[in-house]
């Protein structure tokens, strides 16, 4: 409408003559009264809102019908748009979601999924799962059963009893590196990969092929003249300061097992004689090592055999050390018995245990 007329003082009456155009920017104009014009207006369903209004609009006894936003013939399950086009997509909804069940994603409490499952269906694509599989809740605070379903990836081989796993197992975002295993760090922590300490073998095995004697009441430490050298390594055997190979020495630190037999033997006629048997680590005697034989009659033979447990450092040597009363006992090497191998002195072995 172009312009309604003013009157200087009177109010306009129904038939006072408005001038304008029926129809925007048209070159005609047409004359009007007030009332033709409120009659256009309310011959009209048609209720136009105030748009881009800052304050309360009153519309009197006028009112916005729905009509004026919504396209005559719409359905229920559809909805006007912004750009004023209805959509008519079909969204999920409880009578049409089947077995699919969706998480609650970022959810801040319990969710109650019923008498329904989380699917493994849902969260991975077909091509990798098994359709059956049963996901356990993310982010549990608790133990999770779920009985023989496991992971994708993970099988249970049933005939041997165990877990196949046929892509790499993640713990704490790592799989590791060859030759790491898999460590647990105790009660309320993930286990984590951790490279093993490697274990340098160290053993020995060492025996004497001559008969050891003494003036009697004598420390001396048994002589080892022999090295099995296929049953040995880390170990050698070392002189001691009067040039007798005596000490077992060792190239590995460690706690050993010293092991040892030696063959004793009274020589002649006389009252009992004893023999002291103990060791030594570096020309200390080991406290509490000590054992005492008696061999009482001419032409005895004793066996003394133990072991020991002691630390050495690199580089250290252990001694066996022995004593007798008499000049009339002797460490035999025996080779004159016909069908048996021959009979050392003394053998020792000697294996790193930790």
């Amino acid at each position: 409408m172009a312009k309604i007329s003013t009157y200087a003082s009177v109010a306009p009456s129904l038939s006072d003559m408005l001038i304008g155009t029926d129809v925007n920017d048209m070159d005609s104009t047409k004359n009007f009264t007030v009332g033709s014009i409120i009659n256009l207006a309310s011959s009209s369903s048609l209720l136009v809102p105030y748009t881009g209004a800052n304050a309360n609009v009153d519309l009197g006894t006028y009112s916005i019908e729905s009509s004026s936003f919504i396209v005559g013939g719409g359905l229920s399950t559809q909805f006007l748009k912004a750009d004023g086009t209805l959509d008519s997509t079909t969204y999920l909804s409880t009578s049409t979601a089947g077995a699919t069940y969706v998480p609650y994603s970022g959810a801040t409490q319990d969710v109650d999924l019923g008498s329904n499952n989380l699917t493994a269906d849902v969260l991975f694509t077909t091509d990798r799962v098994q359709t059956s599989l049963i996901v356990p809740e993310t982010g549990a605070g608790g133990v999770i059963d779920i009985g023989l379903k496991l992971a994708p990836y993970i099988t249970v081989d049933t005939a041997n009893q165990r877990v196949d796993l046929n892509k790499p197992l993640y713990v704490d975002s790592s799989t590791g590196t060859a030759g790491q295993i898999l460590t647990s760090q105790g009660s309320g922590s993930e286990p984590t990969w951790v490279t093993p300490a490697y274990v340098v073998p160290s053993y020995g095995s060492f025996y004497d092929t001559t008969t050891q004697t003494t003036v009697g009441n004598e420390n001396l430490a048994m002589k080892f003249n022999t090295t099995d050298t296929s049953s040995t390594s880390g170990f050698s055997i070392t002189n001691d300061t009067l040039g007798r190979p005596t000490r077992i020495t060792s190239t590995v630190t460690g706690i050993y097992n010293v092991q040892f037999s030696a063959q004793l033997h009274k020589t002649s006629t006389g009252p009992a004689q004893q023999v002291y048997i103990w060791f030594r680590v570096n020309n200390v005697d080991i406290p509490n090592s000590a054992t005492v034989l008696t061999l009482a009659n001419n032409g005895d033979f004793l066996v003394a055999a133990w072991n020991f447990y002691t630390p050495l450092t690199a580089g250290q040597y252990v001694e066996i050390m022995w004593r007798a009363t008499a000049s009339n006992i002797e460490l035999q090497r025996n080779t004159t018995i016909p069908s048996v191998p021959g009979i050392p002195s003394v053998i020792a072995t000697i294996e790193k245990v930790s």
